[in-house]
């Protein structure tokens, strides 16, 4: 029995083992990620455990201080206290998002003096405007291991965030199945990519709320493929405004998701038949807005806004200001340094920018010297794969590739790639507007658009040699794949593992 018309049980029975191989090796290098590297090394997992101690001991969300109360009280002896990060964890704060010159310092101040001569509190929970949903998931494992140290504590915290990392991989896998059914290359290898990629692994193995949005963001992609196969039927509609919602409850950041959904509908249905797409799409929003309703009305009658991110500017502009040089998206998009940041954070920002990635091969394995070689030649390879799309557009409109579907799709597959493509510019673009108001924007904030990327860079592989060679390709493809991994976790990861860990990583 198939799964799809024109499916074959052994392309599906090979997919389904190697997704098992993938999904157990994904497991053993989170499990080494989270057991090895230097407790709250991660960015921000001090922040992110202090919100889950406030949740499981008081039952209660954190809220960001009022800047303008605060001064007030300090100024009259009131009451000058907020949720803040406890000191067993602010002794760690080089790992959290504070400024370059303040991290590295042996001791951070809870009150600081801005250049414009006001004061501003330090150690507060920046993450207390993010939704709640990752810190419910980890509130009962608080409380199972509330009798551990911390640092022991904070281990636990780490396995049980991997499940996201997990289920990552299963919907690039279900997408892949989704777009070519019959193709293997593209079957094995689009998943393969999303589980070795170094990045989105570390982010999985340490506490964070940003998996959970690439969790669910790949699963509306795998949505989104079936839709356009199928016409978006109800049922798979319902299902995307689900995981719509429980996307916005990890991360806010999921909202450029409803462009993605509005666009494949629109195209998918046909922009003339609104009929049909409007409705659909009101009730992707309306199910998404039921979901994340009580989390809106705190945070309106909390903040007075959905975000809390003016109070956040308000509180980090003794540092973080852009007055004086305010960036523009054309400058960030082509600034060469603004670039190279992005692409180091891409392959493995590990320990809050406090282990450089490039350099090591130098210092670990005597190759070459401390100039930027591997980094540029992933760079190298990634364009390769990249220039390989336009190869395959090139071959779909040669005669004589047969019954190959890769290069034979319908309407249905071209809207879907397009689709594909949308979302990763969107993704850039949302690390580029970050960037206009915080000097700290990362390449994670693209990675929810992480199965769109392995989609389009697999096919880029996929047509750069003849369907003789796929095979032996594909192969080749995955085996530097694990190797990457090996190269950078024993580099780069593993000299910096719990003995040298500290308020700084050196």
């Amino acid at each position: 029995m198939t799964l799809f018309p024109g499916e074959t049980n052994a392309t599906e029975r090979i997919a389904r083992i190697f997704l098992w191989v993938l999904l157990g090796m994904f497991l053993a290098k989170g499990i080494l990620i989270a057991l090895t590297g230097a407790p709250y090394s991660g960015h921000d997992e001090i922040a992110h455990i202090s919100y889950v101690k406030i949740v499981a001991e008081e039952g209660r969300l954190p809220r960001i201080p009022d800047l303008e109360s605060w001064r007030e009280a300090r100024l009259t002896g009131g009451d000058t206290s907020f949720d803040e990060i406890p000191d067993e964890y602010y002794r760690y704060a080089g790992h959290f998002t504070t400024p370059d010159w303040l991290r590295q310092q042996l001791v951070i101040p809870r009150e600081a003096e801005g250049e414009d001569g006001q004061w501003y509190p330090s150690g507060w929970i920046y993450t207390a405007n993010h939704p709640p949903l990752y810190y419910l998931w980890l509130a009962p494992v608080e409380k199972l291991t509330n009798h551990l140290g911390s640092e022991q504590q904070s281990y636990f915290f780490r396995l049980a965030t991997i499940p996201f990392g997990l289920g990552t991989v299963v919907f690039a896998w279900l997408a892949a199945r989704a777009l070519f059914r019959n193709d293997l290359f593209l079957r094995l290898l689009v998943p393969a990519f999303v589980a070795m990629q170094p990045q989105v692994a570390y982010e999985a193995a340490i506490v964070n709320n940003d998996i959970v949005a690439i969790m669910f963001a790949s699963g509306m992609f795998w949505l989104l493929i079936e839709g356009l196969r199928s016409g978006f039927t109800w049922k798979t509609t319902s299902w995307l405004g689900v995981l719509f919602g429980l996307a916005m409850l990890g991360k806010t950041t999921s909202a450029s998701m409803a462009i993605v959904v509005a666009l494949a509908m629109v195209a998918g249905i046909g922009w003339r038949n609104w009929r049909a797409w409007l409705p659909k799409g009101a009730a992707v929003a309306a199910i998404g807005a039921a979901i994340i309703a009580p989390w809106q009305w705190f945070m309106l009658r909390t903040y007075g806004n959905p975000t809390a991110l003016s109070q956040i500017s308000d509180l980090q502009s003794w540092w973080n200001a852009r007055e004086d040089d305010p960036p523009t998206l054309l400058g960030q998009l082509t600034d060469p340094t603004f670039f190279w940041f992005r692409w180091k954070e891409t392959w493995g920002e590990f320990g809050w920018r406090l282990i450089e990635l490039d350099g090591y091969m130098a210092d670990v394995y005597g190759i070459g010297d401390r100039r930027p070689t591997f980094l540029v030649a992933l760079l190298v390879i990634t364009l390769h794969g990249t220039a390989g799309v336009g190869l395959w557009l090139w071959r779909v409109r040669r005669a004589g590739e047969g019954s190959d579907e890769v290069f034979r799709p319908r309407q249905w597959q071209w809207i879907a790639l397009g689709v594909m493509l949308f979302a990763c510019a969107l993704g850039y673009f949302s690390v580029l507007q970050f960037g206009l108001t915080f000097s700290l924007t990362q390449a994670r904030y693209y990675f929810p658009m992480i199965v769109p990327a392995s989609i389009l860079l697999m096919l880029g592989f996929r047509s750069l040699v003849p369907m003789r060679f796929v095979r032996m390709w594909g192969a080749l493809l995955f085996l530097g794949m694990v190797v990457l991994n090996i190269l950078i976790y024993t580099a780069w990861f593993l000299p910096y593992w719990h003995p040298m860990a500290g308020g700084a990583v050196h």
